[in-house]
């Protein structure tokens, strides 16, 4: 901002100064002075009320941007931590349901494998004692029908005897 107006300062005097000396050549050299001196015034004059009634304001305005910007981004950048904090206790207990489903799953399964290694156990238990009950109840037939074989037999053997 100094440069600028010192430059423009430069610019000024200089290019009146040459303007002025290309219009009045023929003025004595103390008129041609008090005229510099008379502008170079008129410069600071003007320069200070720029910078009072332009340059600050504006500079001020500039700086209060600044400052927005600044806040705006700190504020962001709280909003974006926090967004990733979320994210991660988000994913965290994600991954902590993803493990009580699979636990869950592994538990319903060994269940389900017990229940029906249970049922199978007791299939195969009801279907030994349907065995032996019918192999008892063969063996209680056979022994009938070998009494009743011999009894046929000791019947025929008598008739046989008889005649």
């Amino acid at each position: 901002m100094k440069r600028v107006l010192f430059t423009a300062l430069v610019l000024t005097l200089t290019l009146g100064c040459c303007a002025f000396a290309a219009e009045e050549e023929a003025e004595p050299i103390w008129q041609q002075g008090a005229v510099f001196l008379l502008q170079a015034v008129g410069f600071v004059i003007t320069v200070l009320l720029l910078k009072k009634w332009l340059f600050v304001p504006v500079s001020n305005l500039f700086a209060q941007r600044e400052a927005e910007i600044e806040d705006n981004y700190l504020k962001s950048e709280a909003a974006r931590d926090a967004a990733m904090s979320e994210k991660e206790k988000y994913e965290a207990r994600m991954a902590q349901c993803d493990e009580e489903i699979y636990n869950k799953t592994a538990a319903a399964a060994r269940e389900a494998q017990k229940q029906a290694d249970n049922t199978v156990a007791r299939a195969r238990e009801e279907a030994d004692r349907r065995l032996r009950l019918a192999q008892d109840e063969i063996a209680i037939e056979k022994e009938k029908a070998m009494k009743e074989v011999r009894r046929v037999a000791v019947n025929m053997g008598m008739q046989v005897a008889e005649k």
